[in-house]
C-alpha cells in the first residue's frame, strides 16, 4: 500500500486566491490586511497559530497572493522549507532581499546581523538558565 508523505497543495489561483478557501477564511484576511494597514507606518507583528493540519500554510499562500494583488510587498517563508539550513536566519535575510532594493538591503543587513545575535544571545541565556551550561559544553566539544 502506498501512503503520500504528503497531501496535495491547494491550487492559489492568482486572480482569485480564496477561489477554492473552503474554510472560509477570506473575511479573517480581510481583518488582518486592515490591521497590516493600520500599521503600515510603525510595523506590527501577527502570530497565526493553530493545530497541524488546520490550514495555516494554504492561508497565509492565499492572503500573501491577495495582499500581492492590492500591491503590498510581501515576504512569504515557511521556515519548514528552509529546516535543512543550519542557520535559518540566512534564508530569512535572502527572502528580504528580494522586496527591497539593494540600498534598502544595505541598510538592513547590518540591523539584521544585530537582531539574529541578540537573538542568539537571548535563546543562549534561556538555555544556560533552564537546560545546560552551553559554554561549558562549547568548551569540551572544541577540546574533542
Amino acid at each position: 500500500m502506498h501512503i503520500p508523505s504528503k497531501l496535495k497543495e491547494i491550487e492559489i489561483p492568482q486572480d482569485d486566491p480564496f477561489k477554492h478557501d473552503v474554510l472560509d477564511r477570506q473575511g479573517l484576511a480581510s481583518d488582518l490586511t486592515s490591521m497590516v494597514k493600520l500599521y503600515s507606518q510603525t510595523g506590527c507583528v501577527i502570530a497565526i497559530n493553530g493545530e497541524w493540519g488546520t490550514g495555516k500554510t494554504t492561508f497565509l499562500r492565499m492572503w500573501s497572493q491577495r495582499l500581492l494583488n492590492n500591491a503590498f510587498r510581501v515576504v512569504y517563508f515557511n521556515a519548514w522549507e528552509s529546516d535543512y539550513v543550519e542557520d535559518p536566519f540566512i534564508s530569512l535575510v535572502a527572502e528580504l532581499k528580494d522586496i527591497g532594493t539593494d540600498e534598502a538591503f544595505e541598510k538592513l543587513v547590518p540591523t539584521a546581523i544585530k537582531v539574529g545575535a541578540c537573538l542568539f544571545g537571548l535563546a543562549k541565556g534561556v538555555v544556560n538558565k533552564y537546560v545546560l551550561d552551553v559554554d561549558s559544553v562549547m568548551n569540551e566539544l572544541n577540546e574533542i
